[in-house]
């Protein structure tokens, strides 16, 4: 009979298919034992940080589930279980990629020059009267470096930055 956990697992995607608890333990396991050659859980146990009797749990269920088993000596997956990590692995990745495109990361900016800048000049950043205004020098709060050089009063693109306007 098929393990009702491991198939609402296989059927979630990315972060998601690893909430099931030991899901990441699980990975890793057979990530372990596809990548190295393994002969006693001791050496899985220590790279993942485990204790002996938790890397045998965790492949005890493997073996249970079909997607791992030891033979010739050393832990390895199953056909299955190879099948299942590129599964997990790409869906992981893709979840990531996916959650990382929607954050908004501002890499450059535009501000106002509260004095003359040069080009690679080190400048902080201030909201000065409603205007976000650079300023040369590193001061506290947000900093970046100026793409181009401006004089007082001008538009500066600043990049490389760092911090949280204050």
């Amino acid at each position: 009979m098929p393990d009702r956990s491991a198939s609402r697992v296989a059927g979630a995607r990315g972060l998601a298919a690893l909430r099931r608890l030991g899901a990441v333990s699980d990975l890793l396991f057979l990530y372990e034992a596809e990548t190295r050659s393994i002969p006693h859980l001791r050496e899985i146990a220590d790279r993942l940080g485990l204790s002996v009797q938790a890397a045998s749990h965790s492949f005890r269920s493997l073996r249970r589930r079909g997607l791992a088993e030891f033979r010739d000596g050393r832990y390895r997956p199953t056909v299955r279980g190879v099948d299942w990590l590129h599964a997990a692995l790409g869906g992981v990745r893709d979840d990531l990629a996916e959650r990382l495109d929607r954050l908004h990361i501002v890499r450059t900016t535009r501000a106002i020059a509260g004095a003359p800048v040069a080009q690679g000049e080190i400048v902080s950043l201030e909201i000065v009267d409603g205007i976000l205004t650079a300023r040369p020098g590193a001061g506290a709060g947000s900093r970046g470096r100026a793409q181009d050089p401006a004089g007082a009063g001008e538009l500066v693109e600043v990049g490389e930055l760092e911090g949280i306007v204050p």
